[in-house]
Formats: structure tokens, sequence, C-alpha cells
């Protein structure tokens, strides 16, 4: 009988982790180095950077190898700069799925990521993150390379909560600036960029957020005026967002007419579910997703299940 080979096992989870060289650490000291140089290699690929090295900023330990006990990053200073799509891209590491050789399965008991201050451009942000029970996999592929997949399966007893915070006045000074080296760069001009939220309170597994804002400015000799504003119920449930209504209205004819190609694309879109937390693993979903005001301060807390 003819021998059919099997087809090789490719990596095929975007959420592998490339951790270095095989085999698995065998020490509290390996594995937090490790991870270490894996946080220093994903930074950099982002352009993103730390006030001090990785290896102060990552604790890890086993539980009984290869499962591990907690992961922790803190990620308190990091900065991380706005790119425009295709900056600093690479299309070959993109398409890179390297065969695997051997795969462990394990799990990690707490994974924690903190950061008191990072910074999207000058917007200073608050993040944090406190997983239990992940369930992740070990993986060594044909050319050596180690890696951690965090999206390897789910455990049972599995439960994870973040939150997100942020000054809505220095979110809008930092619309504001790279809104002017964007025009910058392609010879505009801007006058003024200017939003604002509106967040209700929850009420019967339902919450709307209205935005409301302006472009003020031009190209050459053609100044126009855009003024925009859009109402989103959010699904609290299920992270899932319903767009009910946008308006777009703008002072110049020809920026009106080119307003009619977007506003068909939004009619496209109104009344269809968004889900605004889709980039998970199979078999995880959000449980619960809220907004809520401080002061100017927005606050965006989730749980996954």
């Amino acid at each position: 009988m003819p021998v059919t080979e099997s087809p090789p096992i490719r990596l095929g989870s975007e959420f592998a982790c490339r951790i270095g060289e095989g085999p698995i650490p065998r020490t509290d000291a390996e594995l937090a180095g490790a991870l270490a140089g894996a946080v220093d290699r994903a930074l950099e690929e982002v352009g993103a950077s730390l006030p001090a090295p990785a290896r102060e900023r990552v604790l890890a330990g086993f539980a009984a190898h290869p499962d591990i006990a907690r992961i922790a990053l803190d990620l308190g200073g990091a900065v991380f700069r706005v790119e425009e799509p295709g900056d600093g891209a690479d299309p070959d590491a993109a398409g890179f799925r390297p065969v695997v050789a051997s795969r462990t399965e394990s799990e990690v008991d707490r994974l924690a990521l903190e950061a008191d201050t990072l910074r999207i451009e000058t917007l200073p942000v608050r993040i944090a993150l406190d997983a239990h029970r992940l369930g992740v996999a070990w993986l060594v592929d044909t050319g050596g390379g180690l890696w951690l997949d965090l999206g390897e399966r789910k455990l049972e007893g599995f439960s994870a909560e973040g939150e997100v915070e942020f000054d809505i006045d220095d979110a809008r000074a930092m619309v504001r600036a790279l809104a002017e080296r964007l025009a910058k760069e392609s010879s505009a001009r801007v006058k003024r960029v200017d939003f604002d939220l509106e967040v209700e309170r929850p009420l019967g597994g339902e919450q709307a957020v209205t935005m409301t804002g302006v472009l003020d400015g031009g190209y050459r000799f053609i100044g126009t005026r855009v003024d925009f504003s859009a109402r989103v119920l959010i699904r609290t449930g299920t992270a899932v967002a319903i767009v009910e209504d946008v308006s777009l209205k703008a002072s110049n004819p020809l920026a009106k007419f080119a307003l009619l190609a977007l506003r068909r694309r939004i009619r496209a879109v109104i009344g269809e579910p968004i889900d605004l937390v889709s980039k998970l693993p199979e078999g995880y979903r959000a449980e619960h997703l809220e907004l809520r005001m401080r002061g100017r301060t927005l606050i965006a807390t989730v749980r996954l299940a």
C-alpha cells in the first residue's frame, strides 16, 4: 500500500508568542528571563519603549513544571507611538508559520498585566488585567524556536477582568496633535479638532454612548468644517455595540459631495451588531462590558468567561 505522509502541523494561533530557543525553561529565573526577552522583542516590533529593562518588570515562577504559577508584567512608563497603517510592518513575518516539532500542554494559574501610567503618544492611560487558570501550550518548532501559545484551550474555572482608564481632555489633546502632524505631512491645515463623549448609565443590559465633534480645516485654498454626532448602544452582557444614529454635516459643497459615499457606508452598518471584544481565542467570550465616567475620566471594565 502507498504510504501517505501527514501534513506538517504548523503554528496557527495568533496568540502564540515566541519566547526564545528551546527547550522549556526549568527554573523561575530562566522563565522570567525568557519572558522578559519576549517582551523586549514585542515592544520593539511596535515601536514602543520602557523606561527600564523588561527583566526588571517581569515576575514569573513555576508551579509543578511545566505549569506556571504566575506571570506578572508591569508596563508602567511605557510609551507607544501611533503609526500609520503599514509602518514598520514586516509582510514576511506576518505570513510566517513555523512547523511544530513538539507540544506540551500547560496552564498559567495567574496572569497579571498592569500599568499605573503608560502613554499612547501623549495620552496617559492606566490599564490592569488579571486572569486566572489560563490554558496554554509550550511549542518547539523545527528550527528550535520556543513558543508559548496563550490561546491553546479554555480551562474550567477560567476568569479574567480588565480595566482601561484615561482622561477625555487628554485624549482630545492627543487627537489634535495627531491631526496636526498628519496635516503637516500632507500639506493640509487644521484649525480645530474637537470631540466629546456622553456616557449614560446602564439600563436593562444596555448602555448608550453619544459622541459629538467637529473638524475644521482644509487643503490649499479649500476650507471646510465637518460636524458629526453618533449614538451607540452597548449591550453590556455581550460587549456588542449597535450604531443607532450618525449625523455628518459639512460647510463646503465639495465636502458635502465627498461625504455622500461615507454616508452610504455608515447607513450599511446602522443597526448591525459590532463585537467590541472580538480578538479572543476560541471558546472565550466577553460576559460584561461597562463604561463609566468619573469627572472627565473614562473607565472601561470588561470581564471574560
